[in-house]
């Protein structure tokens, strides 16, 4: 953990001397995820079975399929949120950068750092606007005010939050609507420079004008990070996919890049999902 804090006012100190920069910088490698014979169950029975498939730096996966297919159980798998689910077994291989998430002696805070996370409804906490963002650095080690300031400040302007909220900044984060609320999570994801950002439908509870400003910063984002998002919305799929992973009954069906498998799935389920025969 002591690691991680110097890096994180090593990497926020290069912010400083790069201010104007208002996308995130977050120099990630190969920040991809792979999967391989993925299994959950709970109480003994199964949810996922055997799923493998790789993430693609850069790029927005997004993972589909019919309701209570597993497709959030597998995204919670991928940053660990399992651990406190009672009676919840996981096996199988979660890599990124080559490291096992589920080996002994993980860093699981530190893992979380890597993989910030939108719910399916934005999840506020019970501070000011200003705080919200703010508290992941802090939680990290950054206490100087004026880079507190500074990080706060880069990250509603790549939400493109910043213009609507800068006159009130220490006011409850409650106050906004539920789309800048959204916008507000994905603020607070990104100043802890994370690698990967998951979403768990993460714009199902907004109205299209909203869903459309979520997805144009998504669309902006995987430029500097990975993206990896369960939808149920076919449209949206087609909108912003590069990649694609389909799931079934708790199994993975097909993935492939998005074109591949909207034009040309290779299975007969995937074909009759993308078509609209089921789901």
């Amino acid at each position: 953990m002591k690691v991680e804090k110097i890096l994180f006012e090593m990497n926020t100190s290069v912010f400083m001397d790069n201010y104007e920069v208002t996308t995130p910088v977050n120099p990630i490698g190969n920040a991809a995820l792979s999967i391989r014979g993925l299994n959950v169950a709970i109480h003994g029975k199964p949810i996922l079975t055997d799923v493998s498939f790789d993430v693609p730096p850069k790029s927005i996966t997004c993972i589909i399929g019919p309701s209570g297919c597993g497709k959030t159980t597998l995204l919670r798998s991928l940053n660990r949120m399992h651990d406190y689910t009672a009676g919840m077994k996981v096996t199988g291989q979660v890599t990124i950068d080559g490291n096992d998430i589920y080996a002994p002696g993980v860093d699981v805070a530190a893992l979380r750092r890597r993989m910030g996370l939108l719910a399916q409804r934005p999840t506020v906490l019970p501070m000011s606007i200003f705080g919200n963002v703010a508290y992941g650095p802090k939680l990290y080690g950054v206490k100087r005010g004026e880079f507190l300031r500074a990080i706060v400040e880069r990250n509603l302007k790549a939400v493109g939050l910043w213009d609507e909220v800068r006159e009130r900044l220490h006011s409850p984060a409650g106050i906004l609507s539920v789309g800048q609320q959204q916008r507000l999570c994905l603020a607070r994801a990104l100043a802890v420079q994370p690698a990967i950002i998951l979403g768990d439908e993460a714009t199902s509870a907004l109205d299209p004008l909203a869903t459309r400003t979520i997805e144009e910063l998504l669309l902006r984002l995987k430029q500097q990070l990975s993206i990896v998002l369960v939808t149920h919305t076919l449209r949206q799929a087609r909108r912003i996919a590069d990649y694609v992973v389909f799931m079934y009954m708790g199994e993975m069906v097909e993935s492939g890049p998005a074109g591949q498998v909207f034009s040309h799935p290779v299975h007969d389920l995937t074909r009759e999902f993308v078509g609209g025969s089921i789901g």
